[in-house]
């Protein structure tokens, strides 16, 4: 007898075939998602970003390291969202003047739980003093259940990692931005 199983789903129809087994057609839609977000990267002193580390709920055994940043709400420029995502996500206060960039920007796709988002992204930076206190105490649910732990990171460290850093080419693009800051 052949049969299949989904978490919270009910069996799909399956039959089993002669050569391979259970055959189970099941089509998984995930809902698709377009955002337009501000990705601030906090930089200390030693010029070491501040990042995050969680994982998507449909894949948990497959953590990441990622930026600070959310979508742009109502008529928010990007750097008003950096700033309210910076106090939100890790509890660092910054005025919209301390804001720099935009650094850069890219257009990514990836699966968050049951949405296929595509993503707009503009990268930001902020000087912060010290190695800055971070609280999750404002994050939204589902960011407090899939956020870990965070991480200040060198661009040297960000180079040499195993684990998987998002955007990838993260190290180059602190020190771009360091070397911006070192001729204010």
């Amino acid at each position: 007898m052949a049969f299949c199983v989904q978490p919270h789903r009910s069996a799909p129809a399956c039959t089993t075939t002669q050569n391979s087994g259970p055959l189970c057609s099941i089509t998984v839609t995930k809902i698709p998602v377009r955002r337009f977000t501000a990705r601030v990267l906090p930089i200390d002193r030693e010029n070491r970003v501040l990042l995050l580390h969680g994982f998507d709920p449909a894949v948990p055994d497959r953590p990441f390291w990622f930026t600070i940043g959310g979508a742009l709400e109502g008529s928010e420029t990007p750097q008003e969202a950096a700033a309210r995502e910076l106090y939100e996500e890790v509890g660092i206060r910054a005025g919209v003047g301390e804001i720099t960039g935009p650094h850069g920007s890219r257009i990514t796709s990836f699966d968050f739980a049951q949405y296929a988002i595509t993503q707009d992204e503009t990268f930001l930076a902020v000087r912060v003093d010290g190695e800055a206190a971070v609280s999750f105490d404002h994050m939204e649910q589902v960011e407090k259940e899939t956020t870990l732990s965070y991480r200040w990171w060198s661009a040297d460290e960000l180079d040499a990692t195993g684990e998987t850093v998002h955007p990838e080419n993260l190290g180059e693009l602190l020190r771009k931005i360091v070397q911006g800051f070192q001729r204010r």
